[in-house]
């Protein structure tokens, strides 16, 4: 079982548990104020632990759902998150837990990507 923080797991997203909590209770309408850098982090590690095959599409769109690209997970050791969430953080202002916004402020918006991790939320 992983000892990982799970970020950004949403039950509408491909690959995650249907009981996890609906991205549509995280979108807001304004940017967070380190929106930038949260971005930044989030991209900061260029290759996952996990990649998981198909594409992955935009699932807020009520039509037409445009391709993100393919998925992969990151972790920094002691979070992990999927390679989309930079997508809707961008995109729909995702808000996400102010400790993971303090840990990514404390390492100077650099994650270290950490190998050999995986997520408890795929299903299997």
């Amino acid at each position: 079982m992983s000892n990982l923080n799970n970020i950004g797991f949403f039950k509408e997203l491909k690959g995650c548990e249907k009981s996890a909590q609906s991205i549509k209770d995280f979108v807001s309408k304004t940017k967070h104020p380190d929106e930038k850098n949260i971005i930044k982090y989030l991209n900061s590690i260029k290759q996952g632990s996990i990649v998981l095959c198909g594409p992955v599409k935009d699932e807020i769109k009520s039509f037409h759902k445009p391709i993100i690209g393919g998925l992969s997970i990151y972790s920094d050791g002691h979070y992990q998150w999927r390679s989309d969430l930079s997508y809707y953080v961008k995109n729909y202002h995702i808000k996400l837990p102010e400790t993971f916004i303090e840990h990514m402020k404390k390492h100077n918006w650099e994650a270290k990507s950490c190998r050999g991790t995986a997520s408890s939320m795929i299903e299997k």
